[in-house]
């Protein structure tokens, strides 16, 4: 009713609430749903979709807590009716407690591959890191090896070994510089 007052529930609603017995007939929606009971404030303007909490029509979420005593998250929708004793409203509810559960599985999964990918790329960082730094120490050998007296078939296998050593230098560098956007979020432009 327009107090809020249980007046009816229908079989689903009874099956959603754990109230087979209709223990919660003539029962405030208050005592087992303060979020709807906040809608039902016994104000004229309130009631009539008007005023503080009502919105006729319009989903919402809330979270239930029946007789049984468990948590219940449900959405739900008020529609209003006249009649000739007076304004009545019915509560349409969904009980949305799968939902949640997937909900918070995928966030959960979303978390730990987030957590997966920055450990990768903490990994590529380090390594990468670890292996550049003997790198230069090979291709500063292989510099001092070209100015040195070399017979010309040492001085090649020197200078394929320099070429050699940069260019992993350079794939190195990549590899770190691609993981340190990906650990920081840099965005390229």
């Amino acid at each position: 009713d327009a107090g809020g007052v249980v007046l009816a529930l229908n079989k689903a609603a009874s099956e959603i609430l754990g109230d087979a017995s209709g223990a919660m007939l003539g029962v405030s929606i208050e005592d087992f749903a303060p979020d709807l009971g906040l809608v039902f404030l016994h104000d004229d303007s309130a009631v009539t979709g008007l005023g503080l909490g009502m919105q006729v029509g319009v989903w919402r979420k809330a979270t239930l807590t029946p007789p049984d005593g468990r948590i219940l998250p449900v959405e739900y929708v008020i529609a209003e009716l006249n009649g000739a004793s007076g304004a009545a409203f019915v509560v349409t509810l969904r009980d949305v407690s799968y939902q949640k559960q997937i909900e918070s599985g995928l966030i959960a999964e979303r978390d730990r591959a987030e957590n997966a990918s920055k450990a990768k790329d903490a990994f590529l960082a380090d390594m990468s890191h670890e292996i550049r730094t003997p790198m230069n120490v090979i291709i500063g050998m292989a510099q001092l090896l070209q100015s040195a007296n070399l017979d010309e078939s040492s001085r090649e296998h020197v200078v394929r070994l320099n070429r050699s050593s940069e260019h992993l230098l350079r794939i190195l560098n990549e590899i770190l510089d691609f993981s340190r956007i990906e650990s920081d979020g840099i965005e390229l432009e």
